[in-house]
């Protein structure tokens, strides 16, 4: 990433950006202009430090030179990435949709969810939160992450393909 300071930051501004940056085991490469000074970041992830120079004195913006998610990015990555779910492929040419409820108020509207997701194309059914229960738990505290005793038997629409 890049550090544009202003164009009317200090020496000793610049200076502490430059500490900082170093702080964090980055190195950087400094290019004084006739009107500005740029900061190059070069390190593993640099773009993970922009919040701590949004707001600094001095700095008029923060610009990233590579992208984030590297590992999906096409700018790193070329190739789809496919990996199989049960006998199915997802990835590639195709478009897998997955649905499915985030919380559910009992079995019978759990699978009536599933049934609809089914019908309007999904080619999985997912879980997710469904299997926490709703409301708040008799200590008065929020919900717990225990499967709702209502839906054991709803397990079977859990992950299938439904395609």
């Amino acid at each position: 990433m890049i550090i544009v300071m202003r164009h009317d930051a200090t020496s000793a501004q610049v200076a502490a950006v430059v500490s900082q940056v170093q702080a964090h085991g980055m190195r950087t490469h400094l290019s004084d202009g006739d009107e500005r000074t740029v900061i190059g970041v070069i390190g593993t992830n640099p773009f993970a430090l922009r919040d701590l120079f949004v707001e600094a004195p001095g700095v008029a913006e923060v610009v990233p030179i590579t992208k984030p998610f590297k590992l999906s990015n096409r700018e790193f990555r070329s190739r789809d990435t496919r990996i199989r779910v049960n006998s199915h492929e997802v990835g590639g040419e195709h478009v897998w949709i997955v649905a499915g409820p985030c919380s559910v108020d009992n079995e019978e509207l759990y699978l009536e969810t599933c049934r609809r997701a089914h019908a309007a194309g999904a080619h999985a059914l997912q879980l997710s939160g469904a299997a926490r229960r709703r409301g708040r738990n008799p200590t008065g505290s929020a919900a717990t992450d225990r499967p709702s005793p209502r839906l054991r038997g709803a397990g079977a629409c859990r992950y299938r393909h439904a395609g």
